[in-house]
């Protein structure tokens, strides 16, 4: 599809979806469009390392079957953009920009939002950056031309599919 939606998620995306927090009914949308191929939604090779387990299994010191069957299949129909020598550099430079304009970026921050302007550059123009970190949508249009925004959709379906 020529015209789909071109999102960057940012790993905190996953990781309100994955621990079920009030937001993912969004995120399980976007996830089922992205299915469909009615979107395209990107991240970093990155975020595979970042998602690692939900909250109740950091609480309970314990891992649960159930949540790595999820983590298994969360990257399904998410296109991973690997992590370089390239974008180590660009992000190294676009930190130490930010600084000039008095934003501090952390280097896992700074590693998406570079390889959400590289594949902007370079494989797909972006529509929009998601994340549910206010910091970094502050960054947003000085910093990087990607508009940051928390993830949305148009509206929800109103029924879930009973078959499925």
């Amino acid at each position: 599809m020529t015209n789909s939606k071109n999102l960057y998620w940012d790993s905190c995306v996953f990781l309100k979806y994955i621990n079920n927090e009030s937001e993912s009914s969004i995120i399980e949308e976007l996830m089922r469009q992205a299915e469909s191929n009615q979107i395209n939604i990107y991240t970093s090779t990155i975020t595979i390392a970042e998602v690692t387990h939900v909250a109740q299994e950091r609480n309970q010191s314990a891992l649960n079957s159930v949540v790595e069957s999820v983590l298994q299949n969360l990257f399904g129909p998410i296109k991973l953009v690997d992590y370089s020598i390239t974008i180590g550099f660009e992000t190294r430079d676009f930190i130490r920009t930010a600084m000039t304009h008095s934003k501090k970026i952390k280097p896992i921050d700074g590693i998406h939002l570079t390889t959400a302007s590289w594949t902007d550059r370079y494989i797909v123009r972006l529509d929009e950056f998601n994340t549910y970190d206010q910091e970094l949508k502050s960054l947003y249009p000085n910093i990087i031309s990607i508009k940051i925004v928390e993830p949305h959709v148009d509206q929800l379906p109103l029924f879930s599919n009973p078959v499925s």
